[in-house]
């Protein structure tokens, strides 16, 4: 064991070199009041701790020095230097004086203005543990840190900022660093203009703040196959672009993966990529999965899976955002996109919170509430392109334990308007399909969706929202297959099949005319007691489905054979009154030849009738019949 009661200082060309040998295996810098030794490395000198303990120690208390609040020793590299630590043990060091003075510390370029003189080292396979700050990086270049154990340090375990640069922090395990009484102290925090660093396959956890934290300006970093846990939240981009977040593992955090920017320095252009994120859960308030907010706008958020969520599964209150292809399971509510009031003055002029996300190609599955909660969005594309409602590829929102996509208005009145739900999967939700609430949420378009076996409604169109447009009217389903019905005038009404009163499959799509009227040709085969329909007014606003024909329509006309293979016309609808001219009108224009009103009451019919259950023929002159002619000739 050494002590070194003195302050060393390597400058250019020099190199020492602390290296385990018979007699040194630790190294202690003495560090009493007045008297605190350091080893500093500048001006392109080296240093190299290689397979020895390094602490400071109180001579006094003849014990090493845990105190920060009256100086402690430390070890910087700065001005160009290089710093290695190889298989060592670090510990004890730094005090909160300054920088330089942070414990295991790179600082300071050469020449500020060339990147290239920063300092520079290796950490690897080292304990660091007690410093102030367990490794500290300004303006570095080139640092690599790897497989080491970073433990309970004052305040973060890696901090690396100041436009530091292609810093490579890969395999270490960091844990348990911060103060827990203040939540303060990160364990991988990269900050202030830091980028091309890369954090890799690391293990973060059980740190006080966040887990690993890429802030102001720190752009064009990748963090990529880290698993990070039992911190504050797990993944954090804050003000900061272009990052690239991939195939991380974030579990028991409070929230797994955060995005937020600021009015003036939006967090766009980041890259969200085929993470797991389970277990966000907090005993103090909201947690989620994936959390956006204050401008973390126009980032790519594709291919995660987001597990048992406590709250949201994804949180959007920025905009422009792109979602892609996740799995969201289990948890409370799926994903949610909120609008708010934007503050006057904005510089720049940025991308409204609400607007303009989209949600694709998507699961949504198992949350014991809503699947896609709509508050206060405006122009958002759930299946489809924001901008003009171009499908984009088709969500599966299904098997939730509330509605399957709810849209209203935010508590404060902030309207949700203009947002497109297009060829969406919503089935077996435990309340409706889809619900739009609040008037002023207006032009929401919902169109070729497959909506059934909800537990309520299909679609839901309640308080005025969507103008207060109501749905369709089937009016008759002819005998050639005819739909006929009413709408809202110089409108779009989609035809739809479903086994119950929702809409499962699209049959197609027919407009109506100045006075509402629609008429569309059912393919061959179609049950016509299992149609709906729904309508789009040219504004977006959509309606409720209008209810299976089954129930709207009294009298069901259809044409087959029968056993001699003569026509034959069946009369369908319990409780149905039936007249020759209802039924002729029910025949269509393909069928009419098989029954004819000749005039004065004389009626031919030139096929069999069968009455189905409960249906009554009316046959009385009351019904202009005075004479029916069944048609006998032979064959």
């Amino acid at each position: 064991v050494w002590l070194s009661t003195a302050r060393i200082e390597i400058k250019a060309s020099a190199r020492l070199e602390v290296t385990q040998a018979e007699d040194l295996k630790e190294l202690r810098l003495e560090s009493v009041i007045g008297k605190l030794a350091y080893i500093r490395v500048q001006d392109g000198g080296q240093l190299s701790i290689d397979g020895i303990k390094v602490t400071s120690w109180d001579t006094g208390a003849n014990a090493v020095d845990a105190s920060i609040n009256d100086g402690r020793a430390y070890i910087v590299a700065q001005e160009g230097a290089q710093l290695d630590v190889l298989r060592s043990e670090v510990a004890y060091l730094g005090d909160a004086s300054s920088t330089t003075a942070s414990g295991l510390a790179w600082v300071k370029r050469g020449n500020p203005g060339d990147a290239a003189t920063g300092s520079t080292g290796t950490v690897q396979e080292s304990k660091i543990h007690h410093n102030y700050q367990g490794i500290f990086v300004s303006e570095g270049i080139s640092l690599t840190i790897s497989t080491n154990d970073i433990y309970s340090n004052r305040n973060n375990g890696v901090w690396v900022r100041d436009n530091a640069r292609a810093i490579t922090i890969v395999g270490n395990t960091v844990r348990e660093n911060g103060d827990q009484s203040t939540a303060n102290g990160d364990g991988i925090i990269i900050y202030d203009g830091s980028v091309q660093n890369t954090i890799r396959n690391n293990k973060v956890h059980t740190n006080a703040g966040d887990g690993i934290v890429l802030e102001r300006n720190s752009n064009n970093n990748t963090v990529a196959g880290n698993e990070v846990y039992q911190n504050g939240d797990g993944i954090v981009i804050a003000d900061a672009d272009n990052n690239v977040v991939q195939n991380n593992t974030a579990h028991d955090n409070r929230n797994g993966i955060r995005l937020s920017g600021s009015q003036d320095n939006p967090t766009a252009g980041n890259q969200i990529l085929n993470n797991t994120v389970r277990d966000s859960k907090s005993t103090n308030g909201n947690a989620y999965g994936i959390y956006l907010y204050n401008h973390a706008d126009s980032n790519l958020i594709r291919g995660n899976t987001i597990l048992r969520s406590a709250t949201y599964g994804i949180y959007i209150k920025s905009g422009g955002n792109r979602v892609e292809s996740n799995t969201i399971r289990d948890g409370k509510t799926g994903l949610a996109i909120v609008g708010e009031a934007e503050s006057i003055g904005q510089i720049p002029q940025l991308v409204l919170a609400g607007t303009n996300n989209v949600v694709i190609s998507t699961t949504i599955t198992g949350n014991s509430d809503i699947g896609i909660r709509i508050e206060g969005g405006v122009r958002n594309g759930i299946g489809a392109d924001p901008a003009n409602g171009a499908p984009l590829g088709p969500n599966n929102v299904s098997g939730n334990g509330g509605n399957g996509i709810f849209i209203k208005n935010t508590s404060s009145g902030y309207s949700s308007t203009d947002n497109y739900v297009i060829g969406n999967t919503i089935h077996t939700n435990g309340s409706a399909g889809i619900v739009v609430k609040d008037a002023g949420s207006d032009r929401n378009r919902l169109s070729r969706n497959s909506v059934t076996e909800n537990a309520g409604s299909g679609i839901k169109i309640d308080g005025g929202a969507n103008g207060g447009i109501q749905p369709p009217v089937i009016e008759d389903i002819l005998a050639d297959g005819i739909a006929r019905g009413t709408a809202a005038p110089n409108a779009t009404v989609e035809i739809y099949t479903d086994p119950g009163s929702e809409g499962e499959t699209l049959l197609g799509v027919v407009a109506t005319n100045d006075s509402g009227e629609w008429s569309f040709q059912l393919p061959p085969n179609q049950d016509p007691k299992r149609v709906t329909a729904l309508v789009i007014a040219a504004n977006g606003n959509t309606s409720a489905f209008s209810g299976a024909s089954g129930s709207s329509v009294g009298l069901f006309t259809t044409v087959s054979t029968d056993e001699q293979g003569q026509a034959l016309i069946n009369l369908n609808g319990p409780g149905a009154f039936a007249t020759l001219a209802d039924i002729q009108s029910l025949l269509g224009s393909a069928n009419a030849g098989l029954l004819q009103n000749q005039g004065n009451g004389v009626w031919q019919l030139n096929a069999s009738i069968k009455l189905e259950r409960e249906v009554t023929l009316n046959l009385s002159p009351d019904t202009g019949v005075t004479e029916l002619k069944l048609r006998s000739n032979a064959g």
